[in-house]
């Protein structure tokens, strides 16, 4: 977060005792509470938490994200609520304190999210569509920031809010994560 110059314009301290429920981090000037999350099911929290078969969480990952696609194309953006992704990132927001923004972290490209490619970023994406979805179901009144990689070397930070970007080279996170993955959605 203290690398970012956009999304996360000022400094931000890691919370350490969190056993009472705190958030993850605040911001140090104006004192907006953050709580990351893993946008992950029981399911796959177990495969890549309790099993460690990170091969079984990747494709269960996969299959949600198919699944998304599949509803998407047979039964339309208005059934995206039916599908495990949007439960989970709905899940994720509700599960947040009201006084706390929430950082949704995937640790796999979810989108194609290239800067300056073709003018300009894609505009309606599988977040995208899930963030419009939500705002339907309530009233969106924190901060929804998302972390993914974009395949090739950055990090995106993505404000869903109001869908501002920033890409940042992070290599602290290479040992646990390849860049190099391909896209998917």
């Amino acid at each position: 977060m203290n690398e970012s110059t956009i999304i996360f314009p000022n400094n931000y301290l890691h919370k350490e005792k969190q056993s009472n429920g705190e958030c993850d981090f605040i911001d140090t000037q104006s004192k907006k509470k953050y709580d990351a999350k893993l946008p992950f099911n029981p399911e796959i929290g177990k495969a890549i938490g309790g099993e460690h078969d990170y091969l079984k969480w990747y494709k269960l990952f996969l299959t949600m994200e198919e699944e998304f696609s599949e509803i998407v194309e047979k039964q339309g953006i208005s059934q995206i609520k039916n599908s495990r992704l949007y439960n989970i990132i709905y899940d994720r927001l509700n599960s947040t304190k009201p006084d706390e923004n929430i950082i949704l972290f995937f640790p796999l490209t979810i989108v194609p999210d290239l800067q300056d490619l073709f003018m300009g970023l894609i505009s309606s994406d599988v977040l995208t569509i899930i963030y419009d979805e939500i705002k339907k179901q309530c009233n969106i009144e924190k901060e929804i920031i998302v972390i993914y990689p974009d395949g090739i070397g950055n990090w995106v930070l993505r404000r869903l809010n109001n869908n501002e970007r920033e890409y940042l080279k992070y290599d602290k996170l290479k040992k646990y994560i390849d860049h190099r993955s391909i896209f998917r959605l």
